[in-house]
């Protein structure tokens, strides 16, 4: 457990010492914007699943899966 704690907090440590001097290192040049915009999502990253309208409804009828299961089980433990 104490060398996945160490692991987990050394990574953590290291990217954030990674971000830090990556911020200095663009502060120092003058150039605090980003080198080229965000495009956002492309069309691939759009269709990944659980995300927008699709990953709702995914969500919704599992929730109503599991509401239904739950009723079952219920009802099964009063049948005498």
């Amino acid at each position: 457990m104490a060398l996945l704690l160490w692991s987990f907090l050394s990574s953590i440590a290291l990217f954030f010492g990674l971000a830090s001097a990556a911020q200095l290192e663009a502060y120092r040049g003058r150039c605090p914007a980003p080198a080229t915009p965000d495009p956002g999502p492309t069309a691939e990253e759009e269709r990944e699943p659980l995300v927008g309208a699709v990953g709702s409804a995914i969500i919704t009828s599992v929730r109503g899966l599991i509401e239904l299961v739950r009723r079952l089980r219920s009802s099964k433990d009063q049948m005498p």
